[in-house]
């Protein structure tokens, strides 16, 4: 689905480490960092996918009713606090890394704007899916868990977006798993939080 978005500029200029308490840019500064990132943001096409999945506790994690076996400490502490998972990808597009690869050999300044806000734009498409699916869940009242995790975190070892790329048919939003489990284009992102 596509994911409308608004530029989360506090977050992005945090990112960039801009404190509005103690930075000390010029207005006109901010000024023409902000218009970076809203160029940046006309190169991302956000968006995102995602499943539920009821599950029972395994040794060493999680088994989802797919069969599939999701191992790390992180997924199994949804044991008591949740009866499914929600399991979900967001990704800012190809076109957004094109242009971050080409800046990088050209202006590096500007390149490291585009790849916050390229960041911090996926990040939202994942809170946008939590929001989105906890309003569709509530007539049914279940609630969504707002704690998040991604493989590649702690234990929950980055293997598992193999079976979290084929449960959500990323092969269909123009995304790659390459043989060490990294998602293609790199401003995708897997996550799964907790349904009770």
């Amino acid at each position: 689905m596509d994911i409308p978005f608004e530029i989360p500029y506090s977050r992005i200029l945090s990112r960039l480490g801009y404190k509005k308490s103690t930075s000390t840019m010029l207005s006109c500064q901010l000024d023409a960092v902000k218009g970076v990132i809203e160029e940046a943001a006309g190169y991302i096409a956000l968006k995102g996918t995602y499943i539920i999945q009821k599950f029972k506790p395994a040794e060493h994690g999680i088994e989802l009713e797919s069969g599939d076996i999701i191992t790390g400490t992180l997924p199994a502490k949804l044991n008591g606090s949740a009866t499914e998972a929600l399991i979900m990808a967001a990704t800012s597009g190809k076109a957004i890394m094109d242009k971050i690869e080409e800046l990088k050999a050209t202006n590096l300044e500007r390149a490291v704007i585009f790849d916050a806000t390229a960041s911090e734009i996926t990040d939202w498409g994942l809170e946008w899916i939590v929001k989105y699916a906890s309003t569709m869940l509530k007539h049914e009242s279940r609630v969504v868990s707002k704690k998040r995790f991604s493989p590649g975190y702690g234990d929950f070892d980055l293997k598992n977006q193999r079976i979290f790329y084929s449960l959500l048919h990323l092969e269909q939003f123009d995304i790659r798993l390459t043989e060490s489990c990294m998602l293609v284009p790199e401003k995708s992102v897997i996550a799964m939080t907790g349904v009770r």
